[in-house]
């Protein structure tokens, strides 16, 4: 299958994804919608250059401009990440898959989005490349020369992985360029698996040692207690005896739904 055909296959696959079924990355910077992250938020993302001084925009352009993003070809959109790149060097974020599949209780699919130049808040001969890296190897880099450039669609495999990585480069001037992924999203597949506690589509040893920790710290206010209380499968505070039957039978089937 040539990429270009593959490519096309996983848009088809990623349209029709119900809206329920799928998740904004947007969502997962650690920040209200129309503002900008400036750190990593643990344990969904990390930022191996970091973000300042220009954060990362969420359902916005970026750090100076809280509007929409807007493409002169596609309009406005309600979700995405924004990116003002560093005036040396690239903008990248890193998400971690496994987390998201915790988070969600649910298996990942299809990263999609709509790349380009934020049309309100840039100059036009400012633009750059759009690189997606799955387990640190390269599936997509796309160029954009500028505001006036159509926007291209972006669809790429993440089953079975543990990191997407998004990064930005600007080609023309670093000023006033706000990189866009538009509707950052990754559709979601498979039935809830809340006891898998490891991301990995199984609830096996590996989950077991996870929920043992936690059910002798018992209270997921605990400083100790993993992040979000995964453990805590009835969600009532406690890692108990009331969460032990919701671990024990998905542990017995190993495999998730």
């Amino acid at each position: 299958m040539g990429i270009s055909t593959g490519l096309t296959l996983l848009a088809i696959f990623a349209s029709n994804a119900a809206v329920g079924d799928l998740i904004y990355l947007s969502d997962y910077l650690g920040v209200p919608s129309g503002s900008a992250a400036t750190a990593a938020n643990p344990p969904y993302t990390s930022l191996p250059f970091g973000a300042l001084p220009y954060g990362f925009g969420a359902d916005c352009p970026g750090t100076f401009a809280s509007s929409p993003i807007q493409f002169q070809d596609a309009g406005s959109f309600a979700k995405g990440i924004g990116e003002h790149p560093f005036q040396f060097a690239s903008k990248r974020i890193d998400f971690s898959l496994a987390a998201l599949r915790i988070h969600t209780t649910r298996d990942l699919a299809v990263f999609t989005a709509r790349v380009g130049v934020d049309y309100p808040t840039s100059v036009n001969n400012n633009g750059g490349v759009f690189t997606v890296l799955v387990d640190g190897v390269v599936q997509s880099q796309v160029a954009i020369a500028g505001r006036s450039s159509p926007s291209i669609p972006v669809a790429i495999s993440v089953v079975g992985a543990s990191t997407l990585s998004l990064i930005t480069d600007h080609t023309g001037q670093y000023n006033s360029n706000h990189m866009c992924w538009a509707d950052a999203s990754i559709t979601l597949i498979g039935g809830p698996c809340p006891a898998d506690l490891t991301g990995d589509r199984l609830v096996d040893d590996e989950d077991f040692s996870i929920f043992a920790y936690a059910y002798n710290l018992l209270d997921c206010a605990d400083p100790a207690m993993p992040s979000n209380c995964p453990a805590d499968l009835n969600r009532d505070g406690l890692v108990d005896d009331a969460d032990f039957p919701l671990f024990v039978v998905p542990y017995n089937d190993l495999l998730c739904p």
